[in-house]
């Protein structure tokens, strides 16, 4: 669970690394607090303690003003809406107050065993990104927890990779950083040929790292083809699983080619009767025009016996 203050973790941004030999709770602690640690870091904590010291000298008072109006009017009401708020700000602030003084603890306990972004500069930050990436990638394969891979090797030899990687980073981030602060007003010639077999030190030192990282890549690259072959795998042999499904139905239709031929003579005789039906009766609108009263159709048949009378000559 996320614990409050906690920074949210983005792509590339590696958070608070910690040294794998910290004990797993204290180690969640730190990296759920990276903002106060960074205060902390920066001296921020340090600037904000007389406030909290303001603050924590005002709930005396305001303590005191509650017991005052509790006493001044007893009444359920007012004891409900000064007692209720006063109470939640109490129990958060307490609250608060406790895990920032949990947080300061494992802070200071465990000083120098784990680091935090501002101590790295951007190449090295990017480095640790990187392997911190190259890392998870391993350790949350399915080939690793299926024991495909050494997973208990792989539990103890990476997050110590991924410690020292970043331990080596914050010392050259700081020592660049001072290298760059002594020859930023400009240097003779003297000084820039003192300093120049320095920052070749430096850039070594930095590819050295970055070739450590690199071989973390190439192993998570390796492992991550793995994870897709192994997941093909297992499709495949979810398809090979439906191959008595498939040889049942291919069966079954075999006949079916057969059974259209003898449902086409059953069409070819309905439709040699359809056309003999049609041939042989009268055409149905004959039968019904001389209800439209033109006269021209056939008479009903009482009208057509009074014609028949009328021309015999009969009253």
């Amino acid at each position: 669970m996320a614990v409050a203050g906690q920074v949210a973790s983005e792509p590339g941004h590696p958070g608070v690394v910690v040294d794998p030999a910290v004990p797993a709770p204290a180690a969640g602690l730190l990296r759920a607090n990276e903002d106060l640690l960074a205060r902390l870091w920066s001296g921020e904590a340090a600037r904000r303690s007389g406030r909290r010291l303001l603050a924590a000298a005002l709930w005396p008072v305001l303590a005191l003003t509650v017991l005052l109006l509790l006493v001044a009017r007893p009444g359920p009401l007012v004891t409900g809406l000064v007692a209720a708020p006063a109470g939640a700000g109490l129990y958060g602030a307490a609250r608060s107050a406790a895990r920032r003084g949990r947080v300061r603890a494992a802070a200071r306990r465990y000083d120098g065993r784990y680091l935090l972004p501002p101590e790295f500069d951007g190449p090295a930050l990017a480095l640790v990104g990187r392997a911190r990436r190259a890392v998870r990638t391993v350790l949350s394969s399915r080939v690793g927890a299926d024991g495909l891979l050494d997973d208990v090797r792989d539990r103890i030899a990476l997050p110590a990779e991924e410690w020292e990687v970043a331990r080596i980073l914050a010392a050259l981030s700081a020592l660049r950083a001072e290298h760059a602060a002594l020859v930023a007003d400009g240097t003779t010639p003297e000084v820039r040929a003192a300093a120049e077999p320095l920052e070749r030190a430096l850039r070594r030192a930095e590819a050295a790292v970055a070739a450590r990282v690199e071989a973390l890549e190439r192993y998570a690259g390796h492992v991550a083809g793995a994870e897709r072959a192994y997941a093909a795998r297992a499709q495949i042999e979810g398809l090979r699983d439906l191959i008595p499904r498939y040889e049942e139905l291919v069966a079954a239709s075999a006949g079916c080619a057969g059974a259209a031929g003898r449902i086409d003579a059953f069409a070819a005789e309905a439709g040699r009767l359809e056309a003999a039906l049609r041939a042989g009766a009268d055409p149905a609108p004959e039968a019904f025009r001389h209800l439209d009263g033109r006269g021209d159709g056939p008479a009903p048949p009482g009208e057509a016996a009074c014609r028949r009378k009328g021309a015999a000559g009969t009253p």
